[in-house]
């Protein structure tokens, strides 16, 4: 249904606003798939911030609802 795709998407905006390379990086660390955030090339402007993993944090649990693995894991 359109509706609900839309509602979705809708939620889902501040998360895709945010993804960059050490923004994947960091939600498969959360996840447990990677052990650190080290990167071979550094992110520059494109590395996140305390207030930026904050954000991601933030907007995580306002889709706990409809994410299957959750929670995610600790920073």
């Amino acid at each position: 249904d359109e509706a609900v795709a839309r509602a979705l998407h809708t939620r889902l905006l501040p998360l895709i606003n945010l993804e960059t390379y050490p923004f994947m990086r960091y939600m498969l660390k959360r996840r447990g798939v990677f052990t650190t955030l080290v990167e071979r090339s550094p992110a520059g402007p494109l590395a996140l911030d305390a207030a930026d993993k904050r954000e991601i944090s933030v907007q995580l649990e306002a889709l706990a609802d409809v994410i299957e693995h959750f929670p995610f894991g600790p920073e």
